[in-house]
């Protein structure tokens, strides 16, 4: 069988030996409270219905077996997991309190619980005009309840309250309320082991059966008397079971949602990503969510800067970097110590609030409660300290009144419990391993863009250098052609040296053995040069070659071949594939194109310009040859030529 199911068991066994005791229970209030939580409001209904017919006899016969039965709903409530519960139990205190009013003709009756956390009474009263919800909160010993409470005595003030000393903040309370009080009597409960455990007050005992309209007229001068007190005292013990099963339930209801927040809180943590800032963020939200937190911050131990570091919100809403030493503030001495501290509301009441104080004018935020627990890695090192602010109450119906002077949001005034702090140790176990991972993956990814980093530095000088021979290798690339074409040009002439003449002519010689092409060559000679010498001097003779040179570049501009100097004034055209009519035709061209200068030579025996004699020479290049042969028979050639009045193109 289910909890739950057994629960409903349990209790409606419990209200049916209630109905058997007063025949006035309506019989489905078994069935209505063993069934749905939506059926929660017909079984309030008819605990009221029970209520309301007893008299101050028959409440006293179903006092002692109401106990018996609440003892059993008692050990039952410490396995309630069925949040819809407490509701009932709330009513049915709300229930008791009217009745035992309406039993002593009081008009009110208020039931103080203690807050141990806080050391505090407080209670739930409705404002007089608005009806609305007002939360009472006395510090114990203060006023008549704290007093009773203090104390642990009975206050049983007669009329006019208000002339009783004690009376002082009853007076400013009752200036929030709307409420005046004439008589009061006031009882503290206490459980099965003695210890306090509530105050019962009732105010103003009223004449019986009175049906005066006005208040006053109706109130007892009298006041409570010895038998209101005993009778009160008769139902004291209904009314601590009552308290202690809704404190149990609390009790059993906060563990469990805790529980349940936490497990939730835990999933979320081993949901959340790899990156350090995302883990944080989740570790942060939870954490608040959690323990009902307002802000929350974890400050991160930096190893390198041995000390604590956390991003947080200006005033101005900018986000900056904190750092705070190890030992610095609540949130230093927890890592130094390691161990969680605790600081209940108002913190600024503490002398060792500075730290707080200055983070708090930083960031614009007013803290009132604090809760700091280090978290640690798998292997027990410290990585930093989650951080609680403010704990927000868990009672969003309450307003705050307007006359309050207290400065402080309603929602703030509170101090997170030991179990807040038990269940944030656990809690930082789970962000510990997620932080733990995070760091791990935020150092490797450190490693990774630095490694990253280094190679892509490297890979930069290396191509920087690989430029830098690339330019050097042009560089010399140009300086070896600069070189080759120094050591294959003629000086003076810019044209092809007898060296590369010389390797010119093999190389084609050698392709038209191959290719069984002609291979032709023109010598040419400058008429009467030395004359020129004699006349204009050797300083024009040089610039007459460097004219004669440049004309036969010229005229085999666009044509396979080559230009070059023989030697003195004789200059060699090469010209492969060439047959012996094309090669004549050439050389007759290259003699008008040097005609055409028409350089002056005024000692010349042919004419008074500077004119060429050619000797033009064709042969298929065979195995029984060589390329001097090829040269002589030009030379023969140009020998003919000159024989024959110069100034002329033969052919062999």
């Amino acid at each position: 069988m289910s909890l739950a199911l057994q629960l409903s068991s349990t209790l409606s066994s419990n209200w049916f030996h209630f109905a058997a005791l007063n025949r006035n229970l309506p019989q489905h209030l078994e069935t209505s409270f063993s069934g749905a939580p939506g059926q929660a409001a017909d079984f309030l209904s008819n605990f009221r219905a029970f209520l309301t017919p007893l008299t101050q006899q028959s409440f006293k016969q179903v006092s002692s077996q109401l106990e018996r039965e609440l003892s059993i709903v008692n050990q039952s409530l410490q396995m309630l997991k069925n949040q819809g519960f407490e509701r009932i139990l709330h009513v049915m205190l709300e229930s008791i309190a009217f009745k035992i009013a309406e039993l002593l003709n009081a008009d009110r009756t208020s039931i103080f619980l203690v807050d141990d956390v806080n050391q505090e009474l407080w209670s739930i009263v409705a404002e007089q005009d608005t009806g609305k919800p007002i939360e009472i909160r006395l510090p114990l010993g203060q006023g008549v309840a704290g007093f009773v409470a203090s104390q642990q005595q009975t206050i049983n003030a007669p009329f006019d309250f208000y002339s009783d000393p004690r009376s002082h903040e009853a007076q400013q309370l009752e200036q929030q309320t709307g409420y005046r009080t004439y008589t009061l009597l006031a009882v503290p409960l206490f459980d099965q082991q003695g210890k306090f455990l509530a105050v019962v007050q009732l105010l103003n005992k009223l004449l019986p059966q009175s049906h005066c309209d006005s208040f006053e007229d109706r109130l007892d001068p009298q006041g409570f008397t010895a038998e209101d007190e005993k009778l009160l005292k008769d139902f004291s013990n209904t009314i601590r079971l009552i308290l202690e099963s809704s404190q149990r339930f609390h009790a059993a209801a906060r563990q469990q949602q805790a529980a349940a927040g936490l497990m939730k809180a835990t999933q979320s943590l081993n949901q959340s990503g790899l990156k350090l800032e995302e883990t944080l963020q989740r570790v942060m939200d939870e954490a608040k969510q959690l323990m009902n937190a307002d802000r929350s911050t974890f400050w991160l131990l930096d190893r390198q800067q041995g000390g604590l570091r956390a991003e947080i919100t200006t005033a101005e809403g900018a986000s900056k970097t904190l750092q705070l030493a190890v030992g610095q503030g609540y949130v230093g001495q927890a890592a130094a110590r390691k161990q969680a501290f605790n600081i209940p509301y108002d913190l600024y009441q503490r002398q060792d609030s500075d730290t707080a104080r200055q983070v708090d004018q930083i960031s614009g935020y007013r803290t009132y409660s604090l809760l700091c627990v280090p978290a640690f890695n798998p292997s027990g090192e410290l990585i930093g300290v989650t951080q609680l602010v403010n704990k927000r109450r868990n009672q969003p119906h309450l307003e705050e009144n307007p006359a309050s002077t207290c400065q402080t949001p309603i929602q703030f005034r509170a101090s997170f419990s030991a179990e807040d702090e038990a269940f944030l140790e656990v809690f930082n176990i789970h962000a510990g391993v997620a932080l733990q991972n995070a760091l791990f993956v935020e150092e490797l990814e450190k490693t990774v863009v630095a490694r990253t980093q280094e190679l892509h530095e490297k890979n930069q000088q290396l191509q920087r250098e690989v430029e830098e021979r690339r330019r050097a290798e042009a560089t010399l690339e140009n300086l070896n052609q600069e070189l080759q074409q120094l050591a294959d040009l003629d000086g003076l002439t810019q044209v092809a040296n007898r060296r590369y003449l010389d390797e010119y002519l093999q190389e084609h010689w050698l392709r038209s053995q191959e290719t069984n092409q002609p291979l032709s060559l023109i010598l040419c000679d400058i008429d009467c040069f030395k004359q020129y010498n004699d006349t204009y001097g050797h300083l024009e003779g040089d610039k007459c070659l460097q004219q004669i040179a440049q004309g036969l570049s010229q005229t085999l501009a666009g044509s396979p071949g080559l230009v070059a100097r023989f030697g003195g004034e004789e200059f060699t055209v090469i010209l492969p594939n060439t047959a012996a009519k094309t090669a004549l035709a050439m050389a007759e061209h290259i003699r008008q194109k040097i005609w055409q200068l028409a350089i002056p030579h005024t000692g010349s025996k042919v004419c008074q310009q500077v004119t060429l004699s050619l000797g033009i020479a064709t042969c298929l290049p065979s195995q029984s040859q060589i390329p001097k042969d090829l040269i002589a028979a030009a030379d023969k050639a140009l020998y003919q030529a000159k024989a024959a009045g110069r100034n002329r193109s033969t052919a062999l």
